[in-house]
């Protein structure tokens, strides 16, 4: 009986290398959650960044005046 393949949690999400070349570098299990949520939402990781960053920067009121 052959021993069964360690399954790579990353790989419904697409290769780190290839999809995202300027990318941060971000820890794995948080780049696992963030293409999670862009899967989940149909969108790219980084406009999940995009929108995490500027939700913070308001409510801590870092934003320019608009």
């Amino acid at each position: 009986m052959r021993p069964k393949a360690e399954r790579n949690p990353f790989e419904a999400y697409g290769e780190r290398s290839s999809s995202r070349p300027y990318a941060l570098r971000l820890p794995d299990a948080i780049d696992l959650v963030l293409r999670q949520l862009a899967a989940e939402e149909r969108t790219h990781p980084l406009r999940v960044i995009d929108r995490i960053l500027y939700d913070h920067l308001r409510r801590v009121g870092r934003l320019p005046p608009t």
